[in-house]
């Protein structure tokens, strides 16, 4: 499995997690096929990790770097606002590809992690959420709704949405700085709450949404800085 492949660079399998999006969950393809990968949930395990250890980048690098945050936040938003290719964003984005993670022995750049936490898990996670949830709301007894997702998935979905939640507490100003990154991440974040049995859900992730949801309005969270700021800096 190309998504569990530590050897693979992580850009790279933004195409292949559009894929899994797309063949596994947005067809009428059993559900089942992609619950039982056990390479997919420890690719999603690696990622719940990589966050983590994304947001304790971004805290380095502040001390290291003033202009950072204003980096990274014009690079969401390019992100965010316009189609790019692989190619393209390694280019723009070669201004944050210093700082790096280490996931074992491979070195994963921040500026690659990030395109593809935007644009290729968040949506997986997102969609796999939402049509378990359909399933369930389509003919699944009560009985067997729950048996579909073995502990150790709903374990880590609920570190996903740890993950995001904690990385969006901590950099508001990063993160929430338009209405598409804020539906973006706000989707995610209630699918994953969305799917979890009642009696797991636990406050935590959901005092993170409504923390997230706050910020939509401070007047911090919605500054745009302008793709045109970024390119002056770089």
């Amino acid at each position: 499995n190309i998504l569990a492949n530590c050897h693979v660079s992580i850009e790279r399998k933004k195409p292949f997690a559009r894929l899994v999006n797309w063949a596994y969950i947005n067809t009428e393809k059993s559900m089942n096929t992609l619950i039982n990968n056990k390479l997919i949930w420890v690719h999603l395990e690696q990622c719940a990790l990589l966050i983590d250890s994304f947001s304790a980048k971004i805290q380095e690098q502040q001390e290291k770097d003033t202009k950072f945050n204003n980096k990274l936040r014009c690079l969401l938003n390019i992100l965010m606002s316009q189609h790019i290719s692989i190619q393209e964003w390694m280019k723009k984005s070669k201004g944050i590809n210093k700082p790096i993670i280490t996931e074992g022995h491979i070195k994963v750049p921040l500026n690659s992690l990030l395109l593809y936490i935007v644009d290729g898990m968040i949506p997986l996670v997102t969609t796999f959420c939402k049509r378990l949830v359909s399933h369930n709301s389509s003919g699944l007894i009560s009985e067997e709704y729950p048996t579909l997702m073995t502990p150790r998935g709903v374990g880590v979905l609920k570190s996903i949405g740890d993950s995001i939640g904690n990385l969006l507490i901590k950099n508001p100003d990063i993160f929430v700085t338009s209405k598409e990154q804020f539906s973006l991440f706000d989707d995610c974040l209630n699918s994953i709450v969305s799917i979890l049995p009642g009696e797991q859900q636990h406050q935590t992730l959901k005092d993170e949404i409504i923390f997230f949801r706050d910020a939509q309005f401070s007047s911090i969270a919605f500054t745009q800085p302008s793709i045109f700021v970024y390119s002056r800096m770089i």
